[in-house]
């Protein structure tokens, strides 16, 4: 038997993941938790379902905790709904929902799993929402002071924040595409006024988050998506990929990176883009653009290029830690091979590969299925698969949930082998 870098039974070693490697899922509290209070209460996806319908992480989280840490996951990142929290601006927090969070994360830490939270995740509180949300400029200062509480709330236990997720993304739904609760169709200067206020906002909250606690890390999430023109010979093809990926990954975005000690980058879908059916005179880019690229074959190389494109683009402007967030189209979440969307990223993630782009770590989205806008509560892609129709909301581990399992387990993208002689 011959010796391998790896040992003697070994795996190939670009294929490793490093002993440090963070491997976390994530979770939206408005999406997942029910009995929202936020600008979310009774919003209605396609189905005629709202958020309240899913998946009730708020009540079943010791549940849902216990089937992450036996999947062998070491880190959660979740949000705390600012509309449980605070009730109106600057007011001391909720005394329920309060307990309510602590109990979550005494819970994380019980079961060895490291808790990440984020501050905004696509909900404001109704309060907040009346007032013109982040139209409002003395919502940044509000927020400042809302995450300052948070940070006391915390105490010490939480080292790794994210501010704002997904800043561009929600600039453009809920002024230029109407996908968000009270959003406007095609006002480019209010989502350009929408992103200003939420940058201020997270230069106040990490400023506030680091006074208090000295070890804080913060951090920003970003979509990432890759964008290719469908017809590669075509100028309008290649104009309106360029363009999304620009609007949907980059702009404005300097002001984010700056003071941030790590990124997160969506890796959920490659998207070919043709130029005739994805612009719009009132919307520029519309939403409804999305041709998913086919995992498999050629397609796949291209896939595999935009995101290892997306991810050298962000390690050029941004030196600090860059953790990748990957997830499954609804098609491929019954099949129980590793989806190509989170190969790739495990993929780029490992070996000399991933120490050469700083990727310090994976998190799968969502945790469980969950509400969502664009198609309520058809096609969940959670690690834990949820039947909607059940009123106690029954959960299953998904078949592709304990195949990366098993890629945590041995450390590795491959399996082991033996070399023989």
């Amino acid at each position: 038997m011959t010796q391998t870098t790896a040992g003697k039974r070994g795996q190939s070693a670009t294929s490793r993941f490093p002993a440090d490697f963070v491997w976390g899922a994530q979770s939206d509290p408005v999406f997942s938790e029910g009995e929202t209070v936020s600008d979310w209460a009774g919003f209605a996806g396609p189905d005629g379902s709202v958020p309240d319908d899913g998946p009730r992480h708020w009540r079943r989280y010791r549940y849902d905790f216990r089937s992450l840490s036996n999947l062998g996951f070491n880190a959660y990142r979740f949000g705390l709904d600012w509309a449980r929290l605070q009730r109106k601006p600057y007011a001391p927090f909720s005394r329920e929902e309060r307990y309510r969070y602590l109990e979550m994360l005494a819970e994380l830490r019980s079961l060895g799993i490291e808790p990440w939270l984020t501050l905004h995740h696509h909900a404001l509180p109704r309060w907040a929402a009346s007032r013109g949300g982040w139209l409002n400029p003395e919502l940044p200062r509000q927020f400042a002071d809302y995450a300052a509480r948070v940070a006391d709330l915390t105490d010490g236990e939480v080292v790794n924040w994210v501010t704002i997720h997904e800043p561009q993304f929600y600039a453009w739904s809920s002024r230029i595409w109407g996908l968000f609760p009270g959003s406007d169709w095609g006002r480019f200067g209010l989502a350009h006024k929408t992103l200003l206020h939420l940058r201020d906002a997270h230069r106040l909250a990490a400023a506030a988050v680091r006074r208090r606690l000295e070890n804080a890390r913060i951090g920003v999430s970003l979509p990432g998506g890759g964008y290719l023109p469908e017809r590669a010979w075509h100028p309008g093809d290649r104009l309106v990929a360029r363009l999304a990926g620009w609007l949907v990954n980059r702009a404005r975005i300097g002001p984010f990176l700056g003071g941030s000690d790590f990124l997160m980058i969506g890796m959920r879908v490659v998207h070919r883009l043709r130029a005739g059916n994805t612009l719009s005179l009132t919307t520029g880019l519309a939403p409804r653009f999305a041709h998913r690229v086919h995992e498999g074959g050629e397609a796949a190389e291209k896939n595999r290029d935009a995101r290892r494109s997306v991810i050298r683009k962000w390690r050029s402007r941004f030196s600090g830690q860059i953790y990748l967030v990957g997830s499954t189209p609804p098609d491929a979440a019954d099949d129980p091979g590793l989806p190509g969307t989170v190969r790739d990223c495990l993929a780029l993630a490992s070996g000399e590969t991933g120490r050469a782009l700083g990727i310090a770590g994976f998190f799968y989205a969502p945790l469980l299925d969950q509400f969502s806008p664009i198609r309520g509560l058809a096609g969940g892609s959670g690690l834990l698969e949820v039947d909607f129709r059940d009123p106690g909301r029954r959960r299953e581990v998904r078949g592709f949930a304990k195949t990366l399992a098993e890629v945590i387990r041995r450390g590795s993208l491959t399996e082991e082998h033996d070399d023989g002689d």
